[in-house]
């Protein structure tokens, strides 16, 4: 009996492993593809940490409102929603305190947080045009983020102005999107 419980453990710490190889290698993976430098990225990942953080500590517009942040060279999207002016200021005050924010894109929406079915939605049309994306062969694979919410698309990445041009045409022309907001940085085509 204790051989059992002692492979079953195993087999499960083994699983684990597995599992954080699998992540480690598909974060290696969108670093290496991603435009910017190891460096940026890193300063982003801790720009919005540190802004969710921030948001946090303030209780009541964290209970009331659905926030998500995503920066980008030092430029940071807050979207979701809140129900009030006076929180969308807050949000918009909190974020811009955040060292190394150079800039903040509040397009949160002054409404109630949307349902689940509406985020199971977003989820889906986010799929969907990210498979549009990878399957164009004139679109760099990883490096336009997509982010679906209230049926509104946000595209967001380093792109030439033709990478611009198409991956905003495969958001406008899927089903069930409202609008689609870029949050692109252009660059010189190689």
């Amino acid at each position: 009996m204790l051989r059992i419980i002692t492979v079953v453990v195993l087999a499960g710490l083994l699983q684990a492993c597995a599992g954080a190889v699998v992540v480690g290698a598909g974060v290696a993976a969108g670093a290496a593809t991603d435009r910017r430098t190891i460096g940026t990225q890193f300063d982003d990942q801790t720009i919005e940490l540190q802004a969710l953080s921030e948001l946090g500590k303030e209780e009541s517009i964290w209970r009331e409102s659905k926030l998500s942040v995503v920066a980008l060279n030092g430029r940071v999207l807050v979207i979701g929603q809140t129900p009030n002016q006076e929180y969308f200021n807050k949000i918009t005050q909190v974020v811009r305190d955040v060292s190394g924010v150079q800039q903040v894109l509040n397009e949160v929406r002054i409404k109630a947080p949307v349902s689940l079915g509406v985020r199971s939605n977003d989820s889906w049309i986010t799929t969907k045009i990210k498979f549009k994306i990878y399957e164009d062969s004139k679109l760099p694979p990883g490096k336009i983020k997509v982010i679906t919410e209230d049926s509104e698309v946000f595209l967001i990445g380093f792109v030439t102005a033709e990478e611009e041009r198409l991956a905003i045409d495969i958001a406008r022309h899927e089903t069930g999107v409202a609008k689609v907001i870029k949050v692109f940085e252009l660059i010189e085509a190689s």
